[in-house]
């Protein structure tokens, strides 16, 4: 499968990644939901340069994000459910700084 979205970049807690969040909404459970996952900064800053730089000057950018990588539904509590993208290898958060990721996602 391909997931496809607008999508946007935020910052987290750990300085080395960044938060990418699609804007297409998936339903789950009856819930409206929307994915995530984290990057390498570092990554994005290479790949990406265009991105990034818009990025860190502050200006609000969307852009076309591809993925292959398989979905990953996390029940945190009852009520709040979070979908992010797992490894081919198991049903675990996809690595931020892994080759499986860089080699499964796709920004235009």
């Amino acid at each position: 499968y391909i997931y496809y979205s607008q999508a946007f970049l935020s910052e987290t807690s750990n300085p080395y990644v960044l938060r990418l969040s699609f804007k297409c909404p998936l339903s789950v459970d009856d819930l409206t939901i929307y994915p995530s996952l984290i990057v390498s900064k570092d990554h994005i800053e290479n790949e990406y340069p265009d991105i990034y730089d818009q990025f860190v000057s502050g200006v609000e950018t969307e852009f076309k994000v591809f993925t292959t990588l398989p979905f990953l539904k996390k029940h945190i509590s009852p009520s709040k459910i979070y979908v992010n993208f797992s490894s081919f290898l198991g049903p675990t958060d996809i690595d931020p700084f892994s080759d499986e990721l860089f080699y499964n996602l796709y920004i235009n």
